[in-house]
């Protein structure tokens, strides 16, 4: 049996329903925003001055944080060296962890720090954990970012000179003294050197 329709379809009306679906969607799509835009967007930079931080000396390690979305509360952040020859220096002491609490993080940008020493030449790798807490609705979650940051730490420049071939001068004579520079410790830039003649000599360095 074929049945039929005992209304008549009109494609216009067809047509005028689909148009106000999709309007609604639309406007859907646009009014309601996405649950990650309600939360903060925090990225972390790690940073030592002097740049190059060398043995024995303590160095400053400081962590940037900007925050591109909204307030974050409760932050804190855990900082573990999990090396003998690397320590963070606090009150005095030589410690292998600290907690830094920040409290609340609005958006923009902060940065805290620490003084760290090491021991040794090479490279480390320091554990870092930012804790923080976010608001959504009645409900307060628990968020945590861990990262291991790679940190070098050279030794310090240690200079010697080493003659090579000390002539013996005799006087209204010419004549060329070499010598060798030698570093046994750590990397060095820009280095310069002055050379002071005695009176009644007179001295020339090549290029």
């Amino acid at each position: 049996m074929i049945s039929r329709c005992r209304y008549p379809i009109n494609p216009d009306n067809i047509f005028r329903k689909a148009v106000m679906i999709l309007s609604v969607l639309v406007i859907i799509a646009i009014f309601i925003p996405s649950a990650s835009a309600q939360e903060p967007l925090i990225s972390t930079l790690y940073n030592t001055l002097p740049q190059n931080p060398v043995v024995g000396e303590p160095f400053m390690f400081t962590i940037s944080i900007s925050n591109s979305g909204t307030s974050a509360v409760d932050a804190r952040i855990n900082i573990f060296t999990g090396e003998e020859d690397l320590k963070i220096i606090s009150d005095g002491r030589e410690l292998s962890s600290k907690s830094i609490t920040l409290g609340e993080l609005p958006p923009g940008s902060s940065t805290t720090g620490l003084k760290m020493i090491a021991k040794k030449e090479g490279i480390y790798e320091i554990e870092i954990t930012l804790q923080y807490h976010v608001q959504v609705g009645d409900v307060l979650k628990s968020h945590r970012i861990k990262s291991i940051v790679p940190l070098m730490v050279v030794s310090t420049p240690s200079f010697k000179i080493n003659d090579l071939y000390p002539p013996t001068i005799e006087p209204g004579t010419t004549r060329t003294f070499i010598f060798e520079i030698e570093n046994a410790g750590g990397e060095a830039r820009e280095v310069h050197m002055s050379l002071i003649a005695p009176d009644g000599l007179i001295a020339h360095t090549s290029d």
